[in-house]
């Protein structure tokens, strides 16, 4: 773009002193560390946007009548008929008061279902109202009428709402109608044969509940009628507690045969009183006794329960044993004690509580009533049992009986209930059955607005993706606001080749210098060694490098230019300075000054690349850098130093490291990726950042950051060449003074921006510049 910089006219340079503030605001120090990374929303909008402003605005216009058109037509009016059901919330009821419908709402909620339900749909378009509109009764047309109609339950209400909307008021009409005959009858339908087959069920259940009844009743009557009477409860009583007073009295009967059996000497034997009685023998005579094998059987009952719970090792369960053992010891001691105190050949009666002397006769009495009432007790247990037995049989068909009637009752009552409910026409009447048509509230305005918001958000929605995709970058205020922390030196213009305006090669020249200028005020005299790199190669830091080397010597500072690019070793190609000597050189033999080759130019030096290669960069590193760059900040008051691209070359990190500051050149049209992952490299390895300049800029970000008094200062001067003169062949050119290595031909490989600025600088021999 030959023409990008070329300056504007009168009417669009800044007027006023606000204006030609907010022109320099760019090249300000610490203008891009300014910037906020939480940029806003229309901040951030108007990067993606920016360069597409007019195409934006233009497609979303013309996005936004179109959607606003195809809105507004795709709507017709429309014409709207009103039907309403009533579903009754009561079960109405002959034998009592009617009663609430439980779950209602979800009741009306399920006819709201059926009612657009396919069996509804099929039934309605085959009706006599829907045929008359000479619509067909085919799948489409039930398509199309389950998406035109509206059913809906009116909450806190005992209505469902039906509507339809047609853009003929007929159709809308005989659709509700349609509808709502075909649900009525298939509800009437569906009632009657549910009721039908309810009935009959209800019939059976009860038939089969009476028979049951009747054979319960039967049984019952072979049970009792062996007994000769209807009610065995007073029988079961009477005979249990003759049960319970035989079996007394044959326990004190077999207590006292034991006691005569134990006192009762055998032949050729002695009594032994301590064997007299047993333990529950002595337990019936004595209360003592009684209360000790109470005691005994709670401790053993706990002693169990332990057992299962702890186990037999746990130290409760020991503790509970120890004190049961005890209690038998105590037991066992009482007896003895006891039967000390018995007097043999005696008997102890258990009926008076009192001991008798023994005799054979009363022995064989003893002995006999024991017998007897031993076989009286079985046969009357055996009786009892067969008693008892029947008496629950009777008492489980008495059960089954009373069940039987109370369910009874309950199908009884459902039955008159159903009878009542078809009586009176059942929960289900209709209010209106479809209403005139009236016209639908029109939504025309509502789809244009609709389509003219989406039609003008389209495109600017598309250009916004197309924004965000782009990852490069492509105005200068990217660089400043997307790298917050660092600043934005300035701006370089797009220049071409065969650089033939002068006022473009001031203009660039004046950028050079302001760059020169923001780095002297910026870094102090401490900070005198910069490493120009980019995130890749072409960026231009080899230019940037030349120029601002013209720049500072210009300035009158001593300069020396490094060229540490082992790869394309541009800066010493464009200086023709090659030779076997050159940096690598002066950090292995430790000294600077041999290597060191002068330029046309006053108080600018050259340290070539020399022979070295891309392999010879593991030689490079930060302890000898800083010693070579020591050395030469004795000598020289800048240090510029030409490295390779940071993320592509080995020797730009120890390079980078080493110096007092690194220049990041950016040009337009880098990826930010790149440009990111350049800046976290330098930042891990604890480069200082001097700032960011941004190459190639257009005519738009060039304009914006250079003051208007020097743009109109520009102007005035070169409006006939650069410095008003033209060079020896009288072509215009504005690279044909200031150096005069090798004839004419140094100057030329400079490159556009570097030969725009030795247009300004001052030979080694003092002449003028052209």
């Amino acid at each position: 773009m030959s023409r990008d910089i070329t300056l504007f006219n009168q009417s669009n340079l800044p007027a006023t002193q606000e204006e030609m503030l907010a022109s320099t605001a760019l090249a300000m120090p610490g203008a891009g560390a300014a910037a906020n990374p939480n940029q806003s929303p229309m901040k951030k909008l108007q990067r993606l946007l920016r360069g597409r402003e007019k195409l934006a605005i233009t497609l979303g216009l013309c996005g936004a009548l179109i959607g606003g058109a195809v809105g507004w037509l795709s709507q017709k009016p429309q014409w709207i008929s009103n039907g309403v059901v009533w579903i009754r919330p009561i079960i109405p009821s002959l034998l009592q008061s009617e009663k609430v419908m439980p779950f209602y709402s979800y009741y009306v909620q399920s006819q709201t279902a059926i009612l657009t339900s396919p069996q509804v749909l099929q039934r309605a378009v085959q009706s006599d109202d829907w045929k008359a509109t000479g619509l067909p009764g085919d799948s489409d047309q039930m398509a199309t009428l389950k998406q035109n109609l509206d059913v809906t339950y009116a909450k806190n209400s005992q209505h469902i709402l039906i509507d339809y909307i047609d853009p003929r008021p007929d159709v809308a009409q005989a659709a509700v109608k349609s509808v709502i005959k075909a649900y009525s009858s298939m509800y009437s339908d569906a009632n009657g044969q549910e009721m039908t087959y309810k009935l009959k069920q209800i019939e059976l259940k009860k038939d089969e509940l009476e028979r049951a009844n009747i054979g319960f009743q039967a049984q019952i009557h072979g049970l009792t009628e062996k007994y000769g009477s209807d009610d065995l409860k007073v029988m079961y009583e009477e005979s249990n507690r003759r049960l319970f007073n035989l079996n007394e009295e044959l326990r004190k009967t077999k207590l006292t045969l034991e006691s005569a059996q134990a006192s009762m000497p055998k032949d050729g034997e002695k009594v032994d009183p301590t064997k007299a009685l047993s333990v529950d023998q002595i337990a019936a005579m004595d209360v003592t006794m009684r209360e000790y094998l109470k005691t005994r059987d709670a401790m053993a009952f706990n002693l169990a329960r332990l057992a299962r719970n702890v186990g037999a090792n746990n130290r409760y369960y020991i503790d509970a044993k120890a004190d049961l053992d005890l209690q038998n010891e105590r037991i066992e001691q009482y007896a003895a004690n006891f039967r000390q105190q018995f007097i043999p050949g005696q008997v102890f009666n258990f009926d008076n509580l009192v001991a008798v002397p023994l005799t054979k006769q009363m022995y064989e009495q003893i002995t006999l009533r024991a017998t007897e009432l031993q076989k009286q007790y079985d046969g009357d247990a055996a009786k009892f049992k067969q008693l008892s037995e029947d008496w629950a049989k009777i008492q489980d068909l008495k059960n089954q009986i009373d069940h039987n009637k109370n369910d009874l009752d309950k199908y009884s009552r459902q039955y008159d209930e159903m009878m009542a409910t078809a009586a009176m026409g059942g929960t289900l009447q209709v209010v209106n059955d479809g209403d005139t048509p009236i016209p639908a509230p029109d939504k025309r305005k509502q789809f244009a607005f609709v389509g003219f918001v989406g039609g003008g958000c389209l495109p600017v929605g598309i250009l916004l993706l197309i924004g965000i995709l782009d990852g490069r970058y492509r105005y200068s205020e990217e660089a400043g606001a997307d790298m917050s922390g660092m600043t934005l030196l300035g701006i370089l213009p797009n220049l071409p080749d065969r650089l033939t305006d002068p006022a473009q090669a001031a203009t660039a020249a004046h950028c050079v210098h302001q760059i020169r200028t923001m780095l002297q005020i910026n870094s102090g005299e401490d900070r005198n060694v910069f490493a120009v790199t980019s995130a890749s190669p072409g960026d231009g830091k080899t230019s940037l490098t030349l120029a601002l080397g013209l720049s500072f010597a210009a300035s009158g500072s001593r300069t020396l230019l490094i060229d540490c690019d082992l790869v394309g070793a541009g800066l010493t190609a464009r200086l023709d300075m090659a030779g076997p000597d050159g940096v690598l050189e002066a950090m292995t033999n430790r000294d600077l000054l041999p290597y060191i080759r002068q330029t046309d130019i006053a108080d600018l030096s050259m340290l070539p690349v020399g022979q070295a290669q891309a392999h010879h960069a593991g030689m490079f590193s930060p302890a000898a850098l800083r010693r070579l760059l020591n050395e030469a900040k004795k000598h020289f008051e800048i240090v510029l130093i030409d490295s390779g691209p940071v993320l592509g070359s080995i020797e730009a990190t120890p390079v980078c490291a080493a110096s007092d500051g690194v220049i990041l050149t950016v040009s337009r049209g880098q990826q930010r990726p790149l440009v990111e992952k350049a800046i976290q490299h330098l930042a891990s390895i604890g480069a200082r950042f001097a700032g960011v300049v941004f190459n190639r800029a257009q005519a738009r970000d060039f304009a914006r950051s250079i003051s208007g008094i020097s743009l109109r200062s520009i102007a005035r001067q070169h409006s006939t060449g650069v410095g008003g003169a033209t060079n020896g062949n009288g072509n215009g050119h504005g690279s044909a003074g200031g150096f005069r290595a090798n004839g004419e031909t140094g100057v030329k490989a400079f490159g556009p921006v570097a030969r725009a600025v030795a247009s300004s600088v001052k030979p080694q021999d003092g002449s003028e510049a052209a």
